[in-house]
């Protein structure tokens, strides 16, 4: 289980520091925040849109052959984006080394009760959990500084190796790790499930567009950030620790949730966390230096940062948050709301 996590850290972490590279890069040569949101998609959001197909994936077929695959896959296309110079192979490269790669998380998460005993499952969990977490903050810093020194194209090397050494760890690693036997439309059919559950509940809808809303304000904040280092002149090593802080936050908002949030408080902590957020990120316009604005911690992001700049363009975050604050009220005023998330739709609509 240790070697399973090492392998998550390591490939992981260069992941992140890649994406850093590889969007700092592509704003480098064109300055444009549509090339930085097409680099975001290619090395970020097109992972999550996988989801359903990895999924598929790890459930039908032997996990460790589908994570050292993956690995070395992926490995394989961010060695070609070493020699690539130009936005469009480099978005091209990322993507399809996302696409290659994405199966990895999918069959880890599914192998770990292979691996352990349910007694260790908690354990095996967090381990995994920590590994991630890690990665989140330090691969962009080191991604950042590593453009600093040499470029990106030291980061892509790099990275190479990264999946090259969690393939083979992974490999190398004893237990089984188990193969799916689930049939193939099964997640097809949950899939339409869960969107039938969420647009036809009247208490689960309100809340998924609060969601949505505050997903969409950090992808625009993601196609700002390196318009707003360049802005203030904070070079690579800026870019990648303003991107560092923001897996700090989600690190810290997770132990600090899990800790004090409950069931019950679990509607309050929702408005409350999606307020903060909009004061958070909607102040970032009023706050005259890089330092003040990284303590303080897409298609949408392109028009605000031609209009109002990239220092100004974080009032659409702040905006974007304020109306999911908005959406997270009405989803959260129904007293039967613990009830229907916790108990009742969830459980009926998988039966």
């Amino acid at each position: 289980m240790r070697r399973l996590a090492a392998a998550r850290v390591v490939s992981s972490g260069g992941s992140q520091a890649a994406q850093v590279a590889l969007v700092y890069q592509v704003y480098a040569l064109t300055h444009s925040g549509a090339w930085v949101a097409a680099a975001l998609f290619a090395s970020l959001t097109i992972g999550g849109l996988l989801a359903p197909v990895t999924g598929w994936v790890a459930d039908r077929f032997d996990r460790r052959l589908v994570m050292v695959v993956s690995e070395l896959s992926a490995g394989a296309a961010y060695l070609a984006m070493v020699f690539v110079h130009a936005p469009a192979p480099l978005v091209a490269g990322a993507l399809t080394a996302t696409v290659l790669g994405a199966p990895f998380r999918a069959a880890s998460a599914a192998a770990i009760p292979n691996l352990v005993g349910p007694d260790d499952l908690a354990w095996a969990n967090g381990l995994l959990g920590t590994a991630f977490n890690a990665a989140l903050v330090a691969g962009p810093f080191v991604g950042g500084a590593l453009v600093a020194v040499s470029g990106a194209r030291l980061v892509f090397a790099v990275n190479t190796a990264t999946f090259v050494v969690s393939g083979v760890v992974i490999g190398l690693t004893s237990g089984s790790f188990g193969t799916g036997s689930r049939t193939a439309d099964r997640g097809t059919r949950d899939l339409l499930a869960g969107f039938r559950l969420i647009v036809g509940n009247r208490l689960l809808a309100p809340l998924a567009a609060s969601s949505a809303l505050a997903f969409a304000s950090f992808g625009t904040a993601l196609v700002i950030d390196p318009a707003l280092t360049r802005y203030f002149h904070a070079g690579p090593v800026g870019y990648g620790l303003l991107t560092a802080v923001w897996g700090a936050g989600a690190v810290l908002g997770a132990v600090v949730a899990g800790r004090v949030v409950t069931v019950e408080r679990a509607p309050r902590a929702v408005v409350w966390g999606m307020m903060t957020m909009a004061v958070s990120l909607g102040s970032v316009p009023l706050l005259p230096t890089f330092g003040l604005i990284v303590s303080a911690g897409m298609g949408l992001a392109v028009p605000a940062v031609a209009v109002v700049g990239p220092h100004h363009a974080y009032a659409v975050t702040g905006i974007l948050l304020a109306m999911a604050s908005v959406a997270a009220v009405i989803a959260t005023r129904s007293r039967g709301l613990v009830e229907a998330v916790a108990v009742g739709p969830l459980e009926e609509a998988f039966e």
